[in-house]
């Protein structure tokens, strides 16, 4: 695909200065509603590029739409990190679903803000506005576009130690807690490998020399994934404690995130199915001690709004075979979603969302901070359903009606989720005296 393309529109702007500026001299010009500038040490070196630009157009030259330079002068030029991520943003995110959207987009804004060395950390309403740019969906904020300007390497400047060092800074997770997991960063060294390769394989730039990946990790198909630590999960009396623990001063808050964990905690729900949950999908008893069913028919897919486009479904069906499952749900369940419909007087409709969606966002936090007052390790929502599964499986539950119960196979349930429970070391040992004399 070619670089190169005539303008319907160019249109260059006078030279202007920008005081308290090393490179205080700029050159703003527009094709085809695209913008572009350079910044120069002086005027007279300003003013011949202006020139240089009037001309090109004048003499019918093409433009190179990533950089948006005539030929004449991109031809040593390569376009800046930041402006080829954005051509990749919009040529790729119409192709994509949203969920991949907005995983490669996140990766994306994160490429942003570590590409250049020593910078300090962007701020949450920053990271934001980048990805509403990248979407097509805002203008970028004046202050990342003077710093991305100013700072953001050509590619022609990445080479096999920048990027090193790049994969060392991309290891950080966002919030500064340390170093993100293994997995997470694969995922996002991907995404930066394959944005890059793109603008190799367009001719942008040559070929990368990427950094060699660890001895082994090429052969990971013919010999297996890593052996991994084996967790262990929290006891049944440790969940009642976190859903006990999710009460705070915030009464209807606290109940709605206090009903959720006790939904995902008993019944296995994956976290999009608990944000779809309907009062229709319940069947309660008229007792408190009977089983009642939840009745999973769909899953919440939908991304954060910035990801979202008018195409995208708000719902997709739950990761099921059959699609629709009924799940048995005890009888301390029964009695925390009755409360729960008795506190906040559904009758119909979404038990969880609220009109703003801040369930999606504070769940973590809320489950984080019962763990910590009852004082266990930190636990995600979708932790919650390995601790089920390995309940029913400690319990005695066949593995073929836990793997129905959960909408997965038993060689899924088996491979990700079903873990040893905390506590029952001597337990175990005790069956095996008895089987053994």
């Amino acid at each position: 695909m070619t670089r190169f393309e005539y303008p319907r529109e160019v249109r260059v702007f006078s030279v202007t200065k920008r005081e308290g500026r090393t490179k205080a001299w700029r050159v703003r010009w527009r094709v085809d509603g695209r913008e572009g500038e350079e910044s120069f040490l002086h005027k007279t070196v300003a003013v011949r590029f202006k020139e240089d630009l009037a001309r090109a157009h004048r003499d019918g030259e093409e433009f190179d739409r990533v950089s948006r330079l005539p030929r004449s002068l991109a031809k040593n030029a390569t376009p800046r990190l930041d402006e080829w991520v954005h051509l990749y943003a919009a040529r790729h995110f119409p192709k994509l679903a949203a969920k991949s959207r907005e995983a490669l987009g996140d990766d994306l804004v994160v490429l942003l803000e570590r590409c250049v060395e020593d910078a300090p950390p962007w701020s949450r309403a920053q990271r934001a506005n980048a990805r509403a740019w990248l979407s097509g969906k805002a203008l970028l904020d004046p202050d990342l576009a003077d710093f991305l300007t100013r700072r953001a390497p050509r590619l022609e400047k990445i080479d096999r130690p920048s990027l090193v060092r790049l994969r060392e800074r991309l290891s950080q997770r966002v919030d500064g807690r340390g170093t993100l997991a293994g997995s997470t960063l694969t995922k996002c060294w991907g995404n930066v490998k394959q944005v890059l390769d793109a603008a190799a394989d367009e001719g942008v730039i040559r070929p990368l020399d990427w950094p060699q990946a660890r001895r082994g990790a090429t052969r990971k198909s013919e010999f297996g994934p890593d052996p991994q630590p084996v967790g262990r999960a929290p006891s049944v009396e440790d969940l009642c404690r976190i859903v006990a623990a999710c009460s705070t001063h915030k009464v209807k808050a606290s109940a709605r995130y206090r009903t959720m964990t006790a939904v995902a905690g008993y019944a296995g729900l994956r976290p999009g199915e608990v944000f779809a949950l309907r009062a229709e999908d319940l069947v309660l008893p008229r007792d408190d001690f009977s089983f009642g069913v939840i009745r999973v028919r769909e899953a919440d897919g939908r991304a954060s709004e910035v990801w979202m486009r008018p195409e995208d479904p708000d719902f997709t069906l739950p990761k099921t075979r059959g699609s629709v499952r009924d799940v048995p749900i005890p009888a301390v369940l029964v009695t925390e979603l009755r409360r729960y419909l008795v506190l906040t007087g559904i009758v119909r409709g979404r038990l969880f969302v609220t009109t703003t969606s801040t369930s999606a966002k504070h769940w973590p936090d809320s489950l984080r901070a019962a763990c910590e007052r009852a004082d266990l390790g930190p636990l995600a929502p979708y932790d919650l359903r390995r601790m089920y599964a390995s309940h029913l499986s400690a319990a005695g539950v066949p593995l073929a009606e836990i793997a129905r119960r959960m909408g997965n196979s038993v060689k899924t349930l088996l491979d990700h989720y079903i873990l040893p429970i905390a506590g029952q070391g001597e337990e175990n040992e005790e069956r095996l005296r008895r089987l053994y004399g």
